[in-house]
């Protein structure tokens, strides 16, 4: 019988990005000089999950390109240090930090780590993670911070949207921090949209904090349709969640829902803003289209959100 590896780890032990290191499976005292670049080339080499172990300190993404993930097999980016501070990857504010793409469905996971200084140039978005539609995205404790969404480099006046995140896969996030990201058009801290096929984002025990658009949804924007016959493509669930001090100026200062279930429960949205003229839902802005489910709003708290436009102020607008 074929001999098959299942669950392999490799152990990052050096903050360079560089290529060309040894990385060995689930053997970190064999591994020489195995970058997180390396360890992605020796995880996509095979089919079988992997994990990738990051250990405390600093790993500036300055190899001339984001970390990319493409052949569809499952991997988790754990960092093993006491905690999510303590493991720093940083874009060095001039590179995304993750592109996710595969041909099948893909689970990828981030754990126990901070996201920082990305950003994406390429008029696609998600400075510091960027999701193709197989991805299913989970993202926990860990901190996305200070991440763009950029002007297009080769194409002025093309703006993006997601300066943390731009998912169109599944996405969870649980016990985590985004916190103080931007986008030159939509979404300053997740980017949500789904294609034909319907896909879900959860959000549990979070905060989004000081993020910034330059349109609409500066915590989040779901961006979402209603399918004839087959209801809307995204599912979203928000609980246990605060939203704090975020700006969309042109609607949903904290959060932004299009055409989408929604469950918010528990959370709280205070100090958002979206204060262009006619902008609507300084905390919260749900659009509707015929067909689009209610909505359900419970034990949530709305405080000092503000919204204007020439008919009214508001802090939940749908």
């Amino acid at each position: 019988l074929e001999a098959r590896r299942v669950l392999a780890t490799y152990f990052v032990n050096t903050e360079s990005d560089i290529v060309g290191g040894t990385c060995v499976a689930d053997d970190a005292g064999a591994s020489v000089l195995c970058s997180i670049r390396d360890a992605i080339i020796a995880a996509e080499a095979t089919p079988e999950a992997d994990t990738i172990e990051i250990p405390a300190g600093t790993y500036f993404n300055d190899g001339g390109d984001s970390f990319d993930l493409e052949q569809g097999f499952d991997t988790a980016f754990v960092g093993t240090g006491d905690s999510r501070d303590d493991v720093v990857l940083d874009g060095f504010s001039t590179f995304r930090m993750f592109d996710l793409f595969a041909p099948t469905q893909t689970n990828v996971t981030f754990r126990n780590l901070t996201i920082q200084n990305g950003v994406a140039r390429d008029g696609s978005g998600g400075g510091g993670i960027n999701t193709g539609p197989n991805i299913d995205l989970t993202v926990e404790n860990v901190v996305l911070q200070n991440n763009v969404a950029d002007e297009d480099s080769f194409s002025p006046n093309d703006f993006s949207s997601g300066g943390a995140i731009q998912a169109t896969g599944n996405v969870v996030i649980r016990d985590s921090l985004i916190r103080g990201n931007s986008a030159t058009r939509d979404a300053g801290g997740l980017h949500f949209v789904p294609f034909a096929e319907p896909k879900t984002l959860t959000i549990s025990n979070s905060v989004f904090d000081n993020n910034t658009s330059a349109a609409v949804g500066g915590g989040i924007f779901v961006e979402s349709r209603v399918e004839q016959g087959n209801g809307p493509n995204a599912t979203v669930t928000i609980e246990g969640s605060l939203f704090t001090n975020n700006v969309g100026p042109d609607s949903g200062g904290g959060v932004y829902i299009a055409s989408s279930e929604l469950t918010v429960s528990d959370s709280s949205f205070s100090g958002n803003s979206a204060t262009n003229v006619d902008s609507g839902g300084g905390g919260l802005y749900v659009l509707g289209t015929p067909g689009t489910p209610a909505f359900s709003i419970s034990n949530t708290d709305f405080d000092n959100n503000d919204a204007r436009s020439e008919e009214h102020t508001s802090e939940l607008q749908s």
